[in-house]
């Protein structure tokens, strides 16, 4: 016998909304150990700029709020990241685009029963909490997603900035250089050099320079690209979503779905994170309510709440 998990508070609870299909899919028709929902590819998304509006966000904001200061050797390592982030757009599709499983604050909502679940379908209630507790190595993050026009400026992105900004202001010399005049293997053509050093010191303080430049930009990289995921176009506001980014991108599996191969990966979820289920509107409530808890029942998951919409829309298949 089962043993049944506590019961969830509503607020903690996130909902992935689905077909019939999806739903047997998730929970499995062979009593496996845990539920698997599939993470797809970002790319594949129904936001068209997703990924590429944020870049273009953080581009934006680095240039208006740091490459009009005299910041010598600074400014122009902020110059090289910005061409940096230009060559993201493409490195992305090939180096770092992670899978996405999307899930929404609100259970029973009419936009999401007409955008996802055409027909009739399933809103399926997961934990937040645990959610948040599954073992992946680091590779997992859970959060809600925030809503961005091309003007905006996100707080946390600025503040990210200026943690970067402050970095730099601590381990880089502020040198005046023109990067350009340097001679590869030569001397360096610096301006307001310190006049107490040899030129053999001051290369190492350059070679120096550069190492710490790719150690603070790496790190902003990184930092940026965990913080991307979780942005969309302010027209997507209504969904309310959370997302689960996985961010193992090897070995992805596909499916064909309107004649298109998408990417996906496997995302395993303990079955004590599944608190509710709400049957969407439609015709055969009935039937679907009957139908869903002697699957439930099969699946040892009985302890599940189950429950129908309460909008009162009428479907026409």
């Amino acid at each position: 016998m089962t043993t049944e998990p506590a019961t969830a508070d509503d607020d903690d609870l996130i909902w992935h909304y689905t077909n019939a299909e999806g739903l047997y899919g998730i929970i499995g028709h062979e009593k496996q150990k845990n539920l698997v929902m599939h993470c797809t590819n970002v790319l594949f998304l129904n936001d068209s700029k997703e990924y590429y509006l944020t870049l273009e966000i953080v581009k934006n904001g680095l240039k208006e709020k740091y490459c009009d200061k005299p910041m010598g050797l600074r400014r122009n390592s902020i110059s090289r990241m910005i061409k940096k982030l230009e060559e993201l757009n493409t490195e992305l599709k090939e180096f770092f685009s992670p899978f996405i499983a999307s899930f929404c604050e609100e259970g029973d909502k009419l936009s999401q029963w007409r955008g996802y679940c055409l027909g009739g379908g399933y809103s399926l209630g997961f934990s937040k909490s645990s959610l948040q507790e599954i073992e992946n190595d680091g590779k997992l993050q859970l959060n809600s997603v925030s809503y961005l026009t091309e003007i905006d400026s996100p707080p946390n992105f600025l503040d990210f900035f200026d943690d970067f900004i402050n970095s730099f202001e601590t381990l880089v010399p502020d040198w005046d250089y023109d990067p350009v005049s340097i001679p590869r293997g030569g001397l360096m053509s610096f301006t307001n050099l310190p006049k107490n050093k040899s030129v053999e010191e001051l290369n190492d303080e350059r070679t120096q320079v550069w190492v710490m430049e790719l150690t603070l930009s790496t790190a902003f990289y990184n930092g940026i690209l965990e913080l991307i995921p979780f942005y969309k176009h302010l027209s997507f506001q209504e969904e309310n979503e959370w997302r689960v980014i996985y961010t193992d991108i090897s070995d992805p599996k596909f499916k064909h779905t309107n004649n298109i191969l998408k990417p996906y990966k496997e995302l395993e979820i303990p079955k004590a994170a599944l608190k509710k289920i709400i049957i969407g509107p439609t015709n055969n409530a009935e039937l679907c309510e009957l139908g869903i808890n002697m699957f439930l029942k099969d699946q040892d998951l009985e302890y599940v709440e189950v429950k129908r919409s309460e909008i009162p829309y009428r479907t026409h298949y």
